[in-house]
């Protein structure tokens, strides 16, 4: 950021850092409302949204490295599955059919 003649300073590194809760898999995807989360992480938190921003599941605690998670009787489309820990988070497209 420079302001006319004077010093210029090169701001970064602010925000989440969104790319990286360590190698987090989703499967399947497309699914039937029951799919699993993989996670290298030893604990992560997962938040369901469907494309409209209704939470369908929130803040879950995920502890197990491979771990199945239900929807329940949820429409077909398209939600979002947001997981983070408290350095990052990551938000990944599931298809329900």
């Amino acid at each position: 950021m420079c302001i006319r003649d004077r010093a210029c300073a090169t701001i970064a590194g602010v925000g989440i850092n969104e790319a990286n809760v360590s190698s987090v898999s989703i499967y399947p995807n497309p699914t039937n409302g029951e799919f699993y989360i993989s996670s290298i992480a030893n604990a992560v938190s997962v938040t369901v949204y469907s494309v409209d921003g209704k939470v369908i599941i929130n803040n879950l605690k995920v502890i197990n490295s491979n771990q199945l998670i239900n929807l329940g009787n949820v429409e077909n489309g398209v939600y979002f599955v947001e997981v983070s820990n408290e350095t990052s988070k990551e938000t990944i497209r599931l298809i329900v059919k």
